[in-house]
């Protein structure tokens, strides 16, 4: 690709009427992350030969009209002809701009070491215009894919750095980074309801500990699934007699018009690499049974 912009300056010495005109030229637009482009500049009027100081640029060791290494954007150049007169001016360098990406994670930026399974994709908001041609991702454990929208599975706990390396237009290349934390939960289970309709503490709700604490309206609690691959709750009486079970517990059991007293549950989650089991006694209180 080629771009011609025409400067010129007029100098009036005394005596004499020199104008300089500076031609400049792309010969390679270039990527943004490579700072490849090559600008060359034509001079007439004034006296040869000519000089350039391109103004901490790189030149061209054999042909000093010419400019290399060139990054995108604004530049300034000093041209003087035989005479000493100078002309002060400036070039923009166009280069092939990266597409706009959008990187997107599900179930979010943040998973639990006994559910790790993370998807990654991306969206380019510039498809038609400015396409995607190669991809390469990099989940900042050492391991990378060409899957345009892999599911990656975490190991342990951390915090992340993926990243997603793509080629665009004429073998440009820019890399986009995008952090993912891997941690570890500490369940929250409460040891008394009340299952009383005043809309407080009316539900058996199971979470994190950091959820429960951040949280202030039931609904707004994570489930035990966001944090496990599944998961199995049983509710037992006091002669051992089983009064609820659910699996997959949705934070949905208010007692079941059970009398005040105290209860015991096991919970058993299912986790990528190991399973838990908690177990611990739950008493209803005011349920005026």
């Amino acid at each position: 690709m080629k771009k011609t912009i025409a400067l010129i300056l007029l100098f009036f010495p005394i005596g004499l009427l020199a104008q300089l005109t500076a031609n400049f030229t792309q010969l390679n637009i270039g990527c943004s992350s490579k700072c490849d482009g090559i600008i060359k500049v034509e001079v007439s009027g004034g006296a040869e030969p000519y000089s350039f100081d391109w103004k901490g640029a790189e030149n061209d060791p054999d042909d000093h009209s010419i400019a290399i290494k060139l990054c995108g954007g604004k530049y300034n150049i000093t041209i003087t002809d035989a005479n000493g007169i100078k002309l002060d001016t400036s070039y923009i360098v166009d280069v092939m701009k990266a597409p706009k990406l959008t990187i997107k994670t599900f179930p979010g930026d943040t998973v639990y070491i006994q559910k790790p399974d993370v998807q990654f994709s991306f969206e380019n908001s510039e498809e038609d215009t400015n396409p995607v041609t190669e991809w390469l991702w990099n989940f900042g454990d050492n391991n990378t894919t060409d899957i345009k929208a892999p599911v990656h599975t975490y190991s342990a706990v951390n915090n992340y750095f993926a990243s997603l390396k793509i080629k665009y237009a004429e073998n440009c290349d820019t890399t986009f980074a995008h952090q993912v934390k891997v941690k570890s939960v500490k369940l929250f289970i409460p040891n008394v309801i009340t299952p009383n309709g005043d809309g407080i503490n009316d539900k058996l709700i199971i979470t994190s500990q950091e959820s429960k604490n951040s949280s202030s309206i039931d609904a707004s609690y994570s489930l035990i699934n966001d944090f496990y691959i599944s998961n199995e709750l049983v509710i037992l009486n006091r002669w051992g007699q089983e009064v609820y079970k659910s699996s997959n517990y949705l934070n949905d059991w208010g007692g079941d018009n059970l009398s005040d007293g105290v209860y015991f549950y096991i919970l058993k989650c299912h986790g990528k690499f190991e399973d838990d089991i908690f177990k611990g006694s739950i008493s209803i209180l005011g349920s005026n049974k």
